[in-house]
């Protein structure tokens, strides 16, 4: 295939209870707070519990507790679709050096979907695939279906399930190639046994995407928690939690950036009382977080945003440095969660059989697929002058991070033809357009690498592509 130049295009209650001593918590009328001259936010009031669509069960009580909660408020508030990370399963599945089988049709479970706005994406841009979502909140699926046969996505199939049992999912045969797992697992009544679960139905080559509540980020959120919880009645209908919690946050408000009651006060109610009053929750600092992987039989492949794991703008260049890059794994990441205290941890996980990619050396390189990288949104800059175009400028983001400004030069221009290239690609075409470029040959393959390290491109594994 050849390539074309041209402009680009983006692609249980946290804290102490009350005591029976206490003064009682403060309670509002049912209305909402609209009725107390505040903004109405009725367009997300708690909804009636709908009926069941699947077969009678039992759960245990913080499991039903957790629908119920859900129940009156799906999650997430906004449900249009999103460019969630890890939408693409073929730069999902290239993280790790094993893949699927030829043939084997691609399944990907979204095992806690909510409303669906990773799954419809996902849904949208793997046509072929079999995508499973799975909640236990009927009112979020509902709010899925409706999306499904608006778009009219064929390849979708929702499923009404715990995911302790996972009951009612159809496991195609191999088990699932790719996994969601975000922001669930940490409200089961049993983490480990909910990620148990989902290794038994994960196939021997899959990948997990995987997002946990991580302590030292959310230790703002927990206060915040407690003081909730100290002050208002926790058998109180969670619409009267929500109106009252409402009320205090915004008195303590500031225009303090890092005050954690102004982010408090900014929250619309689903996000307000998902973070706020969840009737269960835990989180992991990077050794539980790494002890939980590896009781399940799973094997840590990358963070989802490695730049934030990184020691770039944390310690500069020296002997020190070197001597915390040559920790382990576990201690570096240990410690460097001090102090980026990230909110959430969220990574790509294999089985204990499969491992991290092993990329070809770079003298092979010419032979490789390639592909240009789907959380890279370029930013070309273009002059109309007289009857001959001008590149001005080119930017690039990768995972909505802030703009790189490449200078002229090779990779402005390898990136440039990047920026309106959809289908994959050998090494060898890309080199032979920037060859025709001016490009000289001694800078090609150098232009290739820096590349693949600043993650403009990446080698999709050849199945993928089917």
């Amino acid at each position: 295939m050849g390539i074309e130049k041209g402009p680009g295009s983006e692609l249980g209650p946290v804290g102490p209870r009350r005591s029976p001593s206490a003064p009682p918590a403060v309670k509002l009328p049912r209305g909402g707070d609209d009725q107390w001259g505040e903004p109405n936010r009725s367009n997300l009031s708690p909804r009636t519990p709908m009926p069941s669509t699947s077969p009678a069960r039992e759960l245990d009580p913080v499991t039903e507790s957790v629908r119920a909660f859900y129940e009156q408020y799906p999650y997430p508030s906004c449900g249009a679709p999103m460019l969630r990370t890890g939408f693409d399963a073929r730069l999902v599945a290239g993280h790790a050096q094993e893949c699927r089988p030829a043939g084997k049709p691609l399944s990907i479970l979204d095992a806690g979907c909510g409303r669906g706005v990773g799954l419809l994406t996902t849904a949208t841009l793997h046509p072929s695939a079999r995508v499973v979502g799975v909640d236990l909140c009927r009112a979020a699926l509902e709010d899925c279906r409706a999306q499904v046969r608006a778009r009219g996505l064929a390849n979708v199939e929702l499923v009404e399930a715990d995911l302790l049992t996972l009951d009612g999912v159809s496991v195609p045969e191999g088990g699932f190639d790719v996994i969601h797992s975000s922001g669930v697992l940490h409200h089961l009544s049993d983490p480990a046994a909910g990620l148990a679960r989902l290794v038994d139905v994960m196939a021997p080559t899959g990948v997990m995407v995987m997002m946990l509540y991580g302590t030292v980020g959310r230790r703002g959120i927990r206060r915040v928690q407690r003081a909730l919880a100290a002050w208002i009645d926790p058998d109180a209908p969670l619409a009267e939690r929500l109106a009252s919690s409402r009320l205090l946050v915004e008195e303590f408000a500031t225009e303090d950036e890092d005050c954690p009651w102004r982010a408090a006060a900014g929250c619309p109610d689903a996000e307000f009382v998902d973070r706020y009053l969840h009737p269960n929750e835990c989180d992991y600092e990077v050794p539980e977080l790494f002890d939980l992987v590896e009781k399940a039989g799973l094997r840590f492949l990358r963070w989802t945003h490695p730049e934030h794991w990184s020691l770039d703008g944390v310690m500069p260049e020296g002997p020190l440095r070197d001597t915390v890059e040559a920790l382990p794994e576990r201690e570096r990441f240990t410690m460097i969660e001090q102090v980026a205290r990230p909110e959430n941890l969220q990574l790509f996980l294999c089985k204990a059989g499969n491992g991290p990619r092993r990329l070809p050396p770079p003298s092979d390189w010419a032979d490789q697929l390639f592909a240009t990288h789907p959380e890279v949104c370029f930013e070309v800059g273009h002059r109309s002058l007289w009857k001959q175009p001008r590149l001005e400028s080119l930017h690039y983001r990768l995972r909505g991070g802030e703009p790189v400004l490449l200078p002229p030069g090779p990779l402005q221009r390898a990136a440039h033809i990047l920026a309106s290239q959809c289908e994959p690609f050998r090494g060898s075409t890309l080199m032979g357009a920037l060859a025709e470029d001016g490009v000289p040959e001694g800078q090609l393959l150098p232009t290739l690498v820096e590349l693949v390290e600043r993650e403009l491109v990446y080698l999709p594994h050849e199945v993928e592509l089917e």
